[in-house]
């Protein structure tokens, strides 16, 4: 790999990682909402969208770490 190619995914990396950084920041306050849901709620539509709400980030955070690994090797 050339060092132009390097450095930009490099970058790439650092964006991702930012990005990363700040979807785990709403994610946690998703959860926080989520587990602050009153108890005549829990059993709600609104309860269920916010659970799989955190699901979701949660698993979008996940493949973000994986993208970073995966650049971090394509790197070394």
């Amino acid at each position: 790999m050339n060092n132009k190619r390097r450095k930009a995914l490099i970058n790439l990396r650092e964006t991702i990682s930012l990005a990363r950084d700040e979807l785990t920041l709403l994610l946690d306050e998703e959860e926080e909402c989520r587990d602050n849901i009153p108890d005549n709620l829990l059993n709600s539509i609104k309860y269920e969208e916010q659970d799989a709400a955190c699901y979701h980030l949660d698993e979008a955070a996940e493949n973000l770490d994986a993208a970073i690994e995966e650049i971090t090797e394509a790197i070394e």
